[in-house]
C-alpha cells in the first residue's frame, strides 16, 4: 500500500531538515516517495546522500513562497495518495499505522483523512 503513497517536503534552507527526513525513513524504505520542493539553496550534502538512497524526486528552484511550493510539488505526485510535510516538522506515525490509515481510505472511498499534530 505505501507504494501508493507520497510525502511531498517544502523546504526554503532549513537546519532541520535532516530530523524530518528521519522521521519518514522507514516510510521510504517500505516503498513510499518522497517528492523534496526547495526553493533555497541547494541541500547540503548529508541531505542529498539520503536523497540518493531513497525514492526521491527532487525540485531545486526559486518559488513564490510555500503555497507556489505546495502546488509544485502536488503537480509531481504520481501516487493514488499524497501529504504534506513542511521541512522542520517530523512524522509520528508507524508504517504500519500509515498502512491502516491507507488500506481504510482505499477500503471506504475516503478522498482525505486530517491527521494530528503535535507543535514543540
Amino acid at each position: 500500500m505505501l507504494d501508493q503513497f507520497s510525502i511531498i517536503t517544502i523546504t526554503f534552507n532549513d537546519n532541520s531538515l535532516k530530523n524530518t527526513f528521519l522521521s519518514y525513513k522507514d516510510l521510504l524504505i517500505h516503498g513510499a516517495q518522497l517528492i523534496v520542493v526547495n526553493g533555497g539553496e541547494s541541500l547540503d550534502a548529508w541531505c542529498s546522500n539520503f536523497i540518493t538512497n531513497h525514492n526521491v524526486l527532487i525540485l531545486e528552484e526559486p518559488d513564490k513562497g510555500r503555497y507556489d511550493a505546495l502546488n509544485k510539488g502536488i503537480a509531481l505526485v504520481k501516487t493514488k495518495y499524497f501529504m504534506l510535510i513542511h521541512g522542520g516538522d517530523r512524522l509520528t506515525i508507524s508504517c504500519e499505522e500509515m498502512s491502516g490509515l491507507l488500506s481504510k481510505m482505499q477500503d471506504e472511498y475516503l478522498d482525505l483523512i486530517i491527521g494530528n499534530q503535535f507543535i514543540d
